[in-house]
């Protein structure tokens, strides 16, 4: 594939996943920062982990497929964070979607864009020292 179709593949899935964080669901989610119950703690990781995942992929995505302009999609993605959790909160708050928005989810994204720019300048600092 083509950088361009890949680009235009990374605007496509931000915009997967603004729909699928903002979509009305079904399972409940504590509004407060305690677990239900103990059998939240799992569904909870996963999600959680889940938003830690997507954002470092994003933020690879960006580096690896944006070269001149790498940062300023990298800051798109950080305010997508922040529009993705106002957008389920404001949904929540007019639709009564189920959602919640977060400024840990915010955070728990940014942290997993940090670690995605982490890997990749590791990964890039590796390569660049074998190939010399």
């Amino acid at each position: 594939m083509t950088r361009t179709v890949l680009q235009v593949l990374f605007w496509v899935a931000l915009v997967v996943w603004f729909v699928l964080l903002v979509r009305p669901t079904t399972t409940f989610q504590p509004v407060s920062d305690e677990l239900a119950s103990w059998s939240d703690v799992l569904p909870f990781l996963v999600s959680k982990g889940l938003h830690l995942a997507a954002y470092a992929g994003l933020a690879v995505a960006a580096v690896v497929l944006f070269r001149g302009w790498r940062w300023g999609v990298v800051c798109v993605v950080a305010a997508h964070a922040i529009v993705g959790e106002v957008g389920q909160y404001l949904g929540n708050e007019w639709y009564a979607t189920g959602r919640v928005g977060s400024v840990k989810d915010v955070l728990i994204d940014w942290t997993g864009m940090v670690i995605g720019c982490g890997v990749w300048w590791v990964g890039r600092k590796v390569v660049a020292k074998r190939a010399a």
